[in-house]
């Protein structure tokens, strides 16, 4: 289970990128109070968050611990709290969030902690109680660190070669998202496709309209929920449908699971992707899954599949992502690069990196490029190159 702390970090310098200060330096100007001062308590707390963020855990415990015996306070029994739950100490963390939550018993932070610490214990009922009075006091995004608005305009750039179907083209549009308190959300996209055809001189046009919604729940589970309507001058993607189920187990849960329905005018069917993501440390994670799908045509069934394989690389204001498929997937619905991707053609391989730069709060840019190998039913082989571009806007 991924720590809470790192979530905090992570959240804190994309924030406040600003403050994504040397805090081995922060730290080396508290102790030298102390060298001057021992029983500073203000020095010895803020040395202890220093610490925390510096990953050092079991001395930031400490150093909160010596700033509540020299002085008993809310802030540094809250502090003790923090550095055992970042060190997955759950039992310590709960016994000083109890200790906290008698100076101050509506506590959003402390409160906050102890619900996640009874979780990792699997005291779920007690978890539960705690999340549930969060959400009605504060609501959801106070909890998920999800904005209240968010915009999305994105472009990106499709080339194909190999292929006597398509050359190059775009795929541009927008979509927007509202958090409500509830824990619901709702959204809405739209986004044009255009492909050369190199047989005549009307390209392929696809309209896309996206519908979204998500729904979190009072053990902070989330059921995200897509629906995409396409209309094209191509009757492979006219009046085609897809919809798409997102479930995750718990706000910090590492698995995730999807489930796709495919509605097209030559074929239907069904897929289903799990993904379990694995922590490696401070800055890394490793993400595993793999894609089942059952496809049915008019006079077959057939079924297909794939593994996929994402490493990631985050650090102050900017996150790496690299990753890879291989196997077999027929009209695939992914999100590799930016936008979902519509093809007759049958996916064998693919490759992608995406960079993500968080500069404020209100800002997040994006560039990605995804590299596909396809077999198609004429026999041919395409590749595709992509480039896509997105800016997220937010309002907290």
């Amino acid at each position: 289970m991924a720590t809470f702390a790192r979530h905090l970090i992570l959240f804190a310098l994309c924030l406040t990128p600003a403050l994504a200060v040397d805090y081995a330096k922060a730290a080396d100007g508290w102790r030298k109070i102390l060298a001057a001062e021992k029983e500073h308590v203000i020095a010895l707390m803020n040395l202890g968050y220093c610490e925390v963020m510096l990953g050092n855990y079991a001395s930031a415990a400490n150093l909160y611990k010596q700033a509540d015996a020299l002085s008993e306070n809310l802030d540094a029994k809250a502090g003790v709290q923090w550095a055992n739950l970042a060190a997955e100490n759950y039992g310590e963390s709960i016994q000083w969030g109890n200790a906290a939550l008698a100076i101050d018993p509506q506590n959003f932070e402390v409160r906050r902690r102890l619900a996640f610490a009874y979780a990792a214990l699997d005291q779920n009922d007690t978890a539960e109680r705690f999340y549930t009075d969060l959400i009605s006091l504060h609501g959801a995004p106070a909890l998920t660190y999800q904005p209240v608005g968010v915009l999305s305009p994105f472009y990106q750039q499709i080339n194909f070669s190999g292929s006597s179907q398509k050359t190059s083209g775009f795929d541009t549009g927008a979509f927007a998202l509202w958090n409500f308190r509830s824990g619901t959300t709702l959204g809405g996209g739209y986004a044009r496709d255009v492909i050369d055809n190199p047989n005549s001189s009307d390209p392929y046009a696809t309209n896309e309209f996206r519908l979204m919604s998500g729904f979190l729940f009072s053990d902070l589970s989330h059921l995200n929920l897509n629906a995409h309507v396409l209309t094209s001058n191509y009757s492979y993607l006219d009046k085609a449908v897809t919809l798409s189920a997102t479930y995750r187990p718990g706000n910090y849960s590492r698995f995730a699971i999807t489930a796709d329905a495919l509605i097209f005018p030559a074929h239907g069917g069904l897929s289903a992707s799990p993904q379990y993501t694995f922590s490696m440390g401070k800055y890394f994670s490793l993400g595993l899954g793999g894609i089942v799908q059952v496809i049915g045509f008019s006079q077959a069934i057939k079924f297909y599949g794939a593994g996929q394989a994402t490493l990631t690389f985050c650090a102050s204001i900017f996150c790496l992502t690299g990753g890879a498929l291989a196997g077999q997937i027929y009209t695939p619905v992914l999100d590799a690069g930016t936008n979902l991707i519509y093809s007759l053609d049958q996916l064998n391989t693919q490759a992608f990196a995406k960079l993500k730069i968080h500069p404020t709060a209100w800002l997040e840019l994006s560039a990605a490029y995804t590299y596909g190998r396809w077999n198609s039913f004429s026999g041919e082989t395409p590749v595709s190159s992509t480039f896509s571009f997105m800016a997220t806007g937010s309002l907290w």
